[in-house]
């Protein structure tokens, strides 16, 4: 479950993406579900943008952070796996807008007729669903994967913290990830105008290393992120119990060297 934001009214129609949200349980508890249902015949990607940013923008770096958000940087397009909807959480991807401009939001892919749904919670404190504000599903294509060093706000991390009164690490800053680039036809402004930089800015995305590529480098350099990726070029996106077997082999390994 991702925390923190504003919440729309309760249904968009982007096409045939249908985003729509409602109270997940009693109201005063503050937690809103949200599910995406994929209406057409066709493989679909994208991002939601709400209010005045895309979702996912204004705290990815706590998110990416913290294990316990079940979130990270994707390498794939595949559709999203269906944890429950307690447990489920969209994945991180970089967007380049028209004018080639990047930021980072979450990416949201549905195969035909899937329908998915996450939480999200922080609506406290007589906090309501705005009505005034419709949120728009933005289609997206991937070009390709790059690794990309992000400088980012304190704001997306320091805010997080003091809105749900917790104390969570913050990751380095720039951060360093490998990532799925994708492009969008609409010119999003995001919350945070993160520096989103990488060593072949000015040429197209490179094809991804093979399934193996990414296996081999992550047992070589003992990289539990990469395995990770490997795992999800072949398999498809990994559960989070996996990717805590992953995680776990890994200090295993640090410890006996």
């Amino acid at each position: 479950m991702v925390n923190g934001g504003l919440i729309l009214p309760k249904k968009t129609v982007a096409g045939t993406i249908e985003v729509s949200w409602d109270w997940y349980g009693d109201s005063s508890q503050g937690v809103v579900q949200w599910t995406f249902t994929n209406n057409s015949p066709n493989f679909v990607s994208g991002l939601l943008y709400r209010v005045n940013y895309p979702f996912g923008n204004a705290f990815w770096p706590i998110y990416a952070a913290n294990s316990a958000f079940q979130t990270s940087f994707t390498t794939l397009d595949t559709p999203l796996i269906d944890n429950g909807v307690e447990s489920n959480s969209p994945p991180l991807a970089v967007f380049q807008n028209p004018d080639k401009s990047l930021f980072v939001a979450f990416l949201f892919s549905l195969q035909a007729g899937q329908e998915w749904s996450m939480l999200e919670g922080g609506f406290v404190n007589g906090m309501t669903p705005s009505m005034d504000n419709v949120p728009t599903f933005v289609y997206a294509t991937k070009l390709g994967i790059k690794s990309y060093a992000i400088l980012w706000d304190p704001e997306q991390c320091q805010g997080y913290n003091e809105q749900s009164g917790s104390n969570l690490p913050c990751p380095i800053d720039p951060i360093s990830v490998i990532s799925a680039l994708f492009s969008i036809s609409t010119q999003i402004t995001p919350l945070f105008n993160d520096i989103i930089s990488n060593p072949s800015s000015s040429t197209p995305a490179q094809p991804p290393q093979t399934c193996a590529e990414m296996f081999i480098d992550g047992i070589v350099s003992l990289n539990a992120e990469k395995i990770e990726q490997a795992f999800q070029c072949a398999f498809g996106d990994l559960t989070s119990e996996w990717k805590a077997v992953i995680r776990e082999a890994m200090k295993d390994d640090d410890v006996n060297e």
